[in-house]
């Protein structure tokens, strides 16, 4: 939702997809080792879909009263991702994951 609510047109076609399709893989990892955590990612959605109309009324009063610091402003302070340490992270938990299944079986 803030991504919708706060970042210009341009901003959201561009960033979006991408950040769609990191969320898709996280959820199938998540399933895999949290499906509590798969699931809430994926109620999250639902909830975003369900509320659009609400959350495109917040947007237009953030752009057009509130909005006073610019989208690069705002990148520049994001923390960058660190997909190698995000991978080590995932693959350590998927581990742990199948030592465990393995203990139960």
């Amino acid at each position: 939702m803030t991504l919708i609510k706060n970042y210009r047109i341009n901003d959201l076609i561009k960033y979006m997809p991408i950040l769609t399709l990191l969320d898709i893989g996280r959820v199938f990892i998540y399933l895999l080792i949290n499906p509590e955590a798969g699931f809430a990612i994926i109620r999250g959605y639902i909830w975003n879909l369900l509320n659009l109309k609400k959350i495109l009324k917040k947007r237009a009063i953030v752009w057009f009263c509130l909005k006073k610091v610019s989208d690069k402003e705002i990148y520049t302070a994001m923390t960058k991702i660190n997909f190698r340490e995000s991978y080590k992270v995932f693959m350590k938990q998927i581990k742990k994951h199948q030592r465990v299944n393995k203990h139960d079986s």
